[in-house]
């Protein structure tokens, strides 16, 4: 996927400023948006295999996330959206348990009432 993410034909900017194709922990173009698709696929197709693809993404995402850390709290390019990936693969809070409260308290510390702390 990355191969053809960075293809030199799908970079474009907007003026001067480049648009960014690839964020691996961003909900919007990243990993977590793959892990969902797979989540919602595996939903209505559960025997053509979508979990075992989604829980490879997830691990890589996990890789990532050990290399790189936690940037931000936010929904579309952090925790809460890496978060909602997990939800969406745990098959209803069957796996991924200790991962989604991993970052549950994350964001419990760094998110307070509206104040930024990260």
């Amino acid at each position: 996927m990355l191969k053809i993410v960075n293809q030199k034909d799908n970079f474009h900017s907007i003026g001067r400023v480049p648009l960014i194709l690839w964020k691996s922990t961003a909900l919007s173009h990243g990993i977590p948006g793959i892990c969902m698709l797979y989540g919602e696929l595996n939903a209505h197709f559960p025997a053509e295999g979508w979990d075992e693809l989604g829980h490879q993404y997830l691990s890589m995402l996990v890789d990532e996330i050990k290399e790189k850390g936690l940037q931000t709290p936010s929904m579309f390019s952090g925790a809460a959206g890496i978060g909602l990936a997990a939800v969406c693969l745990s098959k209803d809070f069957a796996y991924y348990n200790g991962f989604i409260a991993r970052i549950n308290e994350y964001l419990a510390e760094v998110v307070s009432y509206g104040q930024k702390h990260y």
